[in-house]
């Protein structure tokens, strides 16, 4: 909270979006919700700020209320265990790394660095990896991965 209980965003191009939102609130004319992108700091995530307007029945729930401000956390998807990701494609060791790697948000030249291998290494591993997973792109292999769920001990 800010001075005398005004709420602000630290982005201030996002506290703009966020004080013409709630300009807004009222109007009719105005499209019902306005979202827009808020980043922190380095060390917190960026967000997606919905300002959402309560009109009609929901006032009687939400008394003396004009809007809710409701803060989505954007994340990098999460990756399965590289053992599941091994198993369930029958990938090597090295290419099931390389697709996890790649779903947690890092590029083939990055992998190849950190791993101490070369860029064609690298891209010779992520051939393998589209052959056994199906898919034809990385942005592929991040959505196929991203919707394994981890098991739960």
């Amino acid at each position: 909270m800010g001075c005398q209980d005004r709420l602000a965003l630290k982005d201030a191009s996002a506290n703009k979006l966020f004080r013409k939102a709630i300009d807004t609130l009222d109007d009719e004319t105005v499209a019902p919700a306005r979202s827009f992108a808020a980043r922190g700091d380095a060390a917190s995530a960026a967000m997606i700020a919905h300002v959402i307007p309560i009109r009609g029945p929901a006032r009687d729930i939400f008394v003396r209320c004009t809007g809710v401000l409701v803060m989505t956390p954007v994340t990098l998807p999460q990756a399965p265990p590289i053992e599941l990701v091994q198993s369930l494609f029958d990938l090597t060791p090295a290419e099931a790394r390389v697709a996890r790697r790649l779903t947690v948000g890092e590029t083939a030249e990055k992998i190849a660095v950190t791993s101490g291998v070369s860029l064609n290494t690298v891209r010779t591993q992520l051939r393998a990896v589209f052959e056994k997973t199906g898919c034809h792109r990385q942005a592929d292999v991040i959505a196929l991965l991203s919707r394994i769920a981890s098991p739960h001990p």
